[in-house]
């Protein structure tokens, strides 16, 4: 019996080990070629903004372009352009894009030309809505997760408590990272409209130096 369970435990740490290497190779091919899209993502940037400074492309290659660099065909070429003007432009894209459907955007607007849709405005509605999606997390979380502790606890067998918790993190696992998400998106947001704010205020201050 004691043998057999060695047996088990050394069988278990080398697949861990095998498992581990495996992994190592597929994160590690992963960042080369993040590091070989960035390059691209420079080089591209670099010529399309070179382009768009000399004011002869046609305005379907300009949105084309600005979509290109923000990697989502929803956004349009005011959009980026406004949002690559910002501080830290490639996370505020990031941001944008993620918060998106929180977010209006007025191109008509002298400086602050992104704001939270009405029913988003209010911080504390959207303080409310993020204690709202943290508890759906740890709710649905809870019970996903509830046959497998319950089975550890041994109020459950060992069948049946895996049966469950196949089942309920099937149905309640997908509903957590939605909840995260949702939370999340609402974060990006309040980053993005600060880093607008933030970006206002050196305009501002850089035109008053230059006028006095």
């Amino acid at each position: 019996m004691l043998l057999q369970t060695i047996l088990q435990v050394l069988g278990f740490l080398g697949a861990a080990a095998v498992g581990s290497v495996g992994t190592w190779k597929v994160i590690d091919e992963l960042l080369r070629k993040g590091k070989s899209s960035l390059k691209e993502d420079y080089r591209f940037a670099k010529e399309f903004l070179a382009s768009v400074k000399s004011d002869e492309m046609h305005p379907v290659v300009t949105e084309l372009g600005y979509q290109a660099i923000a990697g989502d065909s929803r956004v349009t070429a005011d959009e980026v352009s406004y949002l690559l003007g910002l501080q830290n432009p490639r996370q505020t894209v990031r941001n944008f894009i993620g918060a998106r459907h929180l977010l209006e955007f007025f191109s008509t607007a002298p400086l602050e030309k992104i704001a939270f849709r009405a029913k988003y405005q209010s911080s504390s509605s959207r303080r409310w809505l993020k204690y709202w999606y943290a508890g759906a997390y740890f709710i649905t979380f809870t019970l996903g997760i509830a046959p497998l502790l319950l089975t550890i606890m041994n109020i459950l067998s060992g069948a049946a408590g895996l049966l469950l918790f196949v089942f309920s993190a099937v149905m309640f696992f997908p509903l957590s990272y939605l909840a995260v998400k949702a939370g999340g998106r609402i974060g990006m947001a309040e980053s993005l409209l600060k880093a607008q704010a933030e970006s206002k205020g050196v305009r501002e201050a850089v035109v008053s130096a230059s006028s006095s």
